[in-house]
C-alpha cells in the first residue's frame, strides 16, 4: 500500500503516477527472470508490471528502469518454482 503523503508528493512532481496490485509483482519478477535473466526485487519491477498488465500503454519506444536485485534467494526460488 502506498503511504498517502508519499503518493501526494509524487503526484506533485511527476507527469503521471500509476499503481499496480502488489500481488502482480511476483509475476513480473518471474517473467523478467525467465525472459531476460534479470533478477529484480518487488519495488524494482513495478514499471515492468505496469507494462505487462496494460496499466501503461506506451506511445513509441519506452524505457523502464529496473532496479534492486536485493531479493531473498528463498523468496526468488519460491517465485520461480513451477
Amino acid at each position: 500500500q502506498v503511504e498517502p503523503a508519499s503518493y501526494d508528493r509524487a503526484r506533485a512532481v511527476a507527469e503521471a503516477v500509476v499503481l499496480v496490485p502488489e500481488d502482480r509483482l511476483a509475476h513480473g519478477i518471474r517473467e523478467l527472470f525467465l525472459h531476460d535473466g534479470v533478477i529484480a526485487e518487488g519495488s524494482g519491477i513495478v514499471g515492468v508490471v505496469a507494462l505487462l498488465d496494460g496499466v501503461v500503454e506506451p506511445e513509441g519506444p519506452t524505457v523502464v528502469v529496473v532496479s534492486g536485485g536485493n531479493i531473498d534467494p528463498g523468496t526468488l526460488a519460491g517465485i520461480l518454482a513451477p
